[in-house]
């Protein structure tokens, strides 16, 4: 499962990239029929070696409610495939199309072996680049972090998932969910995010 593995999280720049994606609105648990659907019956459509990604924004640890937690879900596809992604979502108009801008992150990448790996991802390497984070001060708390990004390598021969923290300039431009922000528990009378 990859459990043993001990964590690097390594500063560095993911490219700008073609996203086409659909928005999700739920908790993040039950977020797998998305990617089945997108693996499927987008997938076909398109290169072979597209692989999925995720960006999630909100935390389910301090949402009133997590069934409004925010992400979009979808396939990095290669730019010459531009014009067929934008007839792709004019038939499929709960798609849509939007450029990842080039962005600094701070990453880990770790092996995916079953589906136990998400309980890793949750457990042990969502916590550590929080605190890589915090410790080399990307990000001063939790409010800060504005999405963290999930690129699924499941076509690779040995099939891993990439966790990425987004920083600097450029976060605002993730912003593809239409879906408002949902409200945050307050502890004592501060807004945990």
């Amino acid at each position: 499962m990859g459990a043993l593995n001990q964590i690097k999280v390594i500063n560095k720049t993911f490219p700008r990239s073609l996203f086409l994606y659909c928005d999700y609105v739920g908790q993040y648990k039950n977020i797998s029929t998305v990617y089945n659907n997108i693996g499927q019956n987008v997938r076909p459509h398109f290169y072979s070696t597209n692989e999925t990604a995720g960006i999630y924004y909100d935390d389910p640890n301090v949402v009133e409610d997590k069934n409004y937690c925010r992400a979009v879900c979808g396939l990095i596809i290669q730019q010459e495939e531009r014009q067929k992604a934008e007839a792709f979502i004019r038939e499929h108009p709960i798609f849509k199309l939007r450029e990842i801008p080039e962005v600094d992150v701070a990453a880990t990448s770790f092996p995916y072996k079953s589906k136990m790996s998400y309980l890793f991802l949750i457990g042990k390497v969502y916590p550590e680049l929080k605190s890589f984070v915090y410790r080399n001060k990307l990000f001063r708390g939790p409010e800060e972090i504005k999405a963290m990004i999930e690129y699924y390598h499941f076509l690779d021969a040995q099939p891993s998932i990439e966790v990425m923290v987004p920083y600097g300039e450029n976060v605002q431009k993730l912003q593809f969910s239409a879906q408002p922000e949902p409200l945050h528990r307050l502890v004592g009378n501060k807004k945990l995010n």
